[in-house]
């Protein structure tokens, strides 16, 4: 399959109701993913939520079907709301070392979640 997310992004863009935000994507090299995300992944998101501008980024040579990671990836701008206020709350009453373990475990509670919801939605089994 050739890999072309950005084929999706008009379609999921629309689905999930973020016309009014600018989403750019870019493909990039292992090395280059490493610097800008600092985790071993195929694609991330990186926004800024208060001026609704997201640029997706795809490793070059990714494996994963490209649809499943423009809807994982989308689905991250989607929750950023719920994930900023609960961060919000949490940093108003934990210490910073109880502030880094709430927010490792709402990364993986929220990344399982969102490969659940992408399975769903393309009809796959998890």
């Amino acid at each position: 399959m050739l890999f072309k997310p950005e084929h999706y992004i008009p379609k999921w863009v629309e689905r999930f109701q973020l016309q009014n935000w600018e989403i750019k994507f870019k493909y990039v090299s292992p090395k280059e993913m490493e610097s800008v995300i600092k985790q071993d992944v195929e694609a991330c998101v990186i926004m800024d939520y208060f001026k609704n501008k997201a640029t997706l980024y795809f490793l070059k040579s990714a494996k994963t079907d490209p649809e499943e990671m423009v809807i994982h990836e989308l689905l991250h701008i989607v929750l950023a709301h719920e994930k900023l206020e609960s961060m919000t709350i949490f940093n108003e009453i934990c210490s910073p070392e109880l502030m880094g373990i709430i927010s490792q475990l709402l990364t993986n509670y929220t990344e399982r979640i969102l490969h659940q919801i992408t399975s769903a939605l393309l009809n796959r089994r998890c």
